[in-house]
């Protein structure tokens, strides 16, 4: 498996960390359904198929888990857990997260410049515009990040304060996931302070020349009690270190 399919799991979530919710907490373990819309493109002879991703999102009391048909997240107090179903492997990351120990000595300094080439720039605008999103009344934020290399993402992510859950955990969940990136950090934490929960985010980035669109949506909340299996990894995967560089 390369390096890249070993990130996998925490890139796919950093769309919804650029929006959390500040809602109170819900007594009970608290499911959320969503679906990404991934687009598809073609360049030079590589297709990407458009495709749908289901997620689930279980609040439960001692941990917050993530999982699609590819990937699964498990936050616990003290550790981070990294799925990947289609290697069969898992990697855990003690908490807080030190990106130098997880990386061989001779390798800091690659990481030092991937620091450098990875910082993100964010502008938020708060607009008027609102609208009901399934059943919630939410608000558009429009968000344009750019990177150090000049690359720019232009997001507009709809925010409902009506959405109810554990939002500390989340937000925890999602610093944690931005500190796995370097470059990263500053914008989920600027972007963690939006009110509201993110009931859409329509995603834009250009992939040589083409506009690629992805679209994530909260379908349905609803108490529910968290399978106890999805707490450990799954029988037979092999455990492996996490490697920060890609």
């Amino acid at each position: 498996m390369t390096r890249r399919s070993r990130l996998r799991p925490a890139l796919a979530l950093l769309a919804i960390a650029f929006s959390l919710a500040t809602a109170s907490p819900a007594a009970a373990d608290t499911l959320l359904e969503l679906r990404t819309q991934l687009g598809g493109f073609e360049v030079e002879g590589y297709r990407e198929e458009a495709r749908d991703v289901d997620v689930k999102l279980w609040f439960a009391e001692e941990a917050l888990v993530r999982e699609d048909d590819g990937s699964r997240i498990v936050l616990t107090k003290d550790q981070l857990m990294l799925v990947n179903h289609e290697a069969e492997t898992y990697s855990l990351v003690p908490l807080p997260v030190d990106l130098e120990k997880l990386v061989d000595e001779e390798d800091r300094p690659t990481l030092g410049r991937l620091r450098e080439l990875s910082q993100i720039e964010a502008e938020v605008t708060a607009t008027e515009e609102r609208r009901k999103i399934g059943q919630w009344n939410a608000r558009r934020h429009d968000v344009l990040l750019t990177s150090a290399m000049g690359q720019e993402i232009a997001m507009e992510i709809w925010l409902s304060t009506e959405v109810e859950v554990p939002v500390k955990r989340f937000h925890r969940l999602m610093t944690t996931l931005a500190s796995l990136q370097p470059g990263s950090q500053e914008v989920a934490a600027k972007l963690a302070a939006l009110e509201g929960f993110p009931v859409l985010t329509v995603t834009r980035r250009r992939v040589l020349g083409q506009e690629v669109t992805t679209r994530d949506e909260l379908l349905r909340v609803e108490e529910k009690d968290t399978p106890e299996g999805l707490f450990t990894p799954p029988e037979g995967y092999e455990k492996e270190p996490f490697d920060p560089l890609p």
